[in-house]
């Protein structure tokens, strides 16, 4: 192999893995927006039925 095609070859394994820690950072940052939607989302429900059941109670 020539120096060049050994430059041409280590440029690609950088990529790959530039590309699967990009991936996974990505993933990541999906899979801890959702959590967090989820989380607001329970705590929203668990608002909106104590407010339900707030006044039933005090009657």
């Amino acid at each position: 192999m020539t120096e060049e095609e050994l430059m041409q070859s280590g440029e690609m394994k950088g990529l790959g893995w530039r590309l699967a820690i990009g991936f996974g950072v990505f993933a990541l940052m999906v899979g801890s927006l959702n959590l967090a939607y989820e989380n607001k989302n329970d705590r929203l429900q668990a608002i909106a039925a104590d407010r339900l059941q707030g006044p039933s109670d005090a009657e």
